[in-house]
């Protein structure tokens, strides 16, 4: 039977009619493929250059750089990695999203889309212009997607999407990540030397307060609009305090603690990580069984027990909040009378968590009042063919650590946030899946 396709979201597509006629395609297609014909720009001209690629980590040396390149990409995704190279004297901060306007040309939006993450040498960028197809079943109706080469078939001859790279002499950001307690804003984003920016600070909401401007850790006002000449490469950083927060004291080196809140949300600092405990965490290494949770960041939502690494005095801000379900998450917490191990699920076992020795250590009888604890399927052992040992190491310090560090004044270029794989700033992880804070990759785990 023939099917007919037909290409949705084509305002600006050039190709010949005689490609939208009957089509041939087996009945198991069932992905929906777009056609991205996108142009990434430095801005301003004579800034920098970039290198734009359907991959991460490109090596150096294969980036070929120029100051404006094209791509055609049939993707199910639409995410291009941008690769910024400044010239002397200038520092990227990150891509906008041209607009078309009424004569449907690209126009600049001095307001930026996706960011530069810190330690990372590309820019993640999403397409919000794509070119699909659906194939038509004529008797029938119904509807599927068309497959890849299909779609290649419509890309558009002009870009229909446009980036500018952004390069710049002064930014903005939030002093230690406190982009919980409020954001930051320049009024022109690509300056030069020899202009005057206006850098504001406004709280989050009425609990939030500003407190200063710094830069390189030196003061330089307790107004929260300033106007600043343009002289060189700077970055101020915006302070802010809360009447909801409160300060966690961690040892210097690195410490862990036990949380749990049963109605309050809370967002911690760039010197904190968080971990929870999966059944797929607690595996076969060599002779024995470890723990190698993943760490998370940003914040730990309502309802859910936790472990707590920081260095340092952490500043936490409080959001009362409905408790989560807590997922396939296999930490619990004992309450304020402690739980009877007997009056729990027989087919697991129970583990606390040493916080000094850094280990997962087998409860019997009751666990402690307010107790993270957490229960270990019998299936776990099992399936790896090991007894039920009486501890479980923790084995994935380096990565619990990884990026952590006493709070300090960073001169950073860059403006954090949360983002979604494709390069979408969310305001909260809401959606099971995978998201990236203050440059880091985190799996942020809910029921659906």
């Amino acid at each position: 039977m023939k099917k007919f396709f037909i290409n949705l979201n084509a305002k600006r597509l050039m190709v010949s009619a005689s490609l939208i006629a009957v089509f041939s395609l087996p009945a198991s297609a069932s992905e929906t493929w777009y056609a991205y014909h996108a142009q990434v720009e430095a801005y301003p001209t004579g800034a920098g250059q970039v290198y734009i690629s359907t991959e991460f980590g490109v090596p150096e040396s294969e980036r070929q750089y120029s100051e404006r390149q094209t791509k055609e990409i049939v993707s199910k995704y639409g995410t291009l990695y941008v690769y910024p190279k400044a010239n002397e004297g200038w520092q990227c901060i990150g891509v906008t999203t041209d607009e078309l306007n009424e004569n449907e040309e690209w126009v600049y939006v001095d307001s930026l889309s996706s960011i530069v993450y810190p330690n990372q040498e590309y820019i993640t960028v999403s397409m919000p212009n794509g070119i699909y197809t659906k194939i038509i079943d004529p008797v029938t109706g119904e509807e599927q997607d068309a497959d890849s080469a299909t779609t290649a078939t419509l890309m558009p001859l002009d870009p229909n999407n446009s980036f500018k790279t952004i390069f710049t002499h002064v930014a903005v950001d939030e002093f230690d990540d406190q982009n919980a307690l409020g954001s930051t804003a320049i009024s022109k984003l690509a300056n030069d030397i020899g202009d005057k920016v206006t850098l504001t600070a406004t709280p989050n909401d009425e609990r939030c307060h500003f407190v200063k401007w710094t830069l390189d850790g030196k003061d330089v006002s307790t107004e929260a609009s300033i106007d600043v000449d343009v002289t060189g490469i700077a970055t101020y950083l915006a302070h802010f305090t809360a009447d909801s927060a409160d300060v966690l004291h961690f040892a210097e080196e690195g410490e862990y603690k036990m949380w749990y809140s049963p109605d309050t949300r809370i967002s911690i600092p760039s010197n904190v990580n968080y971990f929870v405990l999966y059944a797929d965490s607690v595996q076969k290494e060599g002779d024995e069984i470890v723990a190698k949770p993943s760490p998370y960041r940003y914040s730990v939502d309502p309802g859910i027990p936790t472990i707590l690494y920081g260095k340092g005095d952490a500043q936490i801000v409080k959001t009362p909040g409905s408790p989560y379900g807590l997922g396939d998450n296999l930490f619990a917490y004992s309450g304020a009378d402690g739980v009877k191990i007997d009056t729990l699920d027989v087919e697991k076992k129970y583990y606390t968590f040493d916080t000094n020795a850094v280990v997962f250590n087998q409860v019997s009888g009751t666990i402690a009042p307010n107790t993270v604890y957490v229960g270990i399927p019998d299936s776990v052992f099992t399936n790896a063919g090991k007894e039920v040992p009486a501890t479980i190491p923790l084995k994935n310090l380096s990565s619990i650590a990884s990026g952590i560090a006493a709070p300090v004044a960073k001169p950073v270029a860059i403006r954090k946030g949360i983002y979604t794989i494709d390069g979408r700033r969310v305001d909260a992880m809401e959606q099971r899946g995978i998201y990236i804070y203050d440059g880091k990759k985190v799996l942020y785990r809910k029921d659906k």
